[in-house]
């Protein structure tokens, strides 16, 4: 393997990890405001 690929490929998983991380947080605010909703829904 050439290192340009292994940078490559390390930027990549970075930017996945990054991806995840937002998503994590954002869906974990949605759950939050759903789970909010939810109990309101239900009185």
């Amino acid at each position: 393997m050439q290192l340009k690929t292994i940078r490559q490929y390390l930027i990549i998983i970075d930017a996945l990890g990054n991806l995840l991380e937002q998503a994590s947080l954002r869906s974990n605010s949605f759950f939050k405001r759903m789970h909010k909703v939810h109990i309101v829904l239900r009185v």
